[in-house]
């Protein structure tokens, strides 16, 4: 097995804090009333961008220190669990948002958005918890 790559965690780590970030200004756009597809697209990206390299790190973490990568997206998460990455009940319960990426890659025709910005809050806090987590391993 080789050694995880710091420099890709650090890197897709301030990613994801950078995509938090817009998230955090499109739900205070949304909280003006002021909503149109645009914004809404973005908030359907910015949701999109911030799992797939949640999941690209776990993928990344698991493949360097098992050698082997989970079959699905959901286990690459909560194997982060396992590996004491992340506390395992945060993983399981973080390995939930896959859902939402996958709603949102694949049912892209019939988004339901208001089932998309409530979801973005808690998006928001748990990839900050992700977030902190891999800066640990950075160290």
């Amino acid at each position: 097995m080789n050694p995880i790559k710091i420099d890709l965690l650090s890197r897709k780590r301030q990613y994801i804090e950078s995509e938090v970030k817009i998230l955090s200004k499109l739900l205070k756009i949304k909280e003006t009333k002021i909503i149109d597809e645009i914004i809404e697209r973005a908030l359907c990206h910015s949701v999109q961008n911030v799992i797939s390299a949640v999941i690209d790190i776990s993928q990344h973490i698991i493949a360097e220190s098992t050698g082997t990568v989970p079959s699905t997206y959901v286990e690459c998460i909560e194997q982060l669990g396992d590996l004491k990455v992340l506390p395992p009940a945060f993983a399981r319960e973080f390995s939930e948002a896959v859902k939402l990426r996958n709603v949102v890659a694949h049912l892209y025709e019939n988004l339901r958005m208001d089932i998309i910005w409530s979801h973005t809050p808690k998006l928001i806090k748990d990839a900050g918890k992700f977030a902190a987590a891999i800066k640990k391993l950075e160290k």
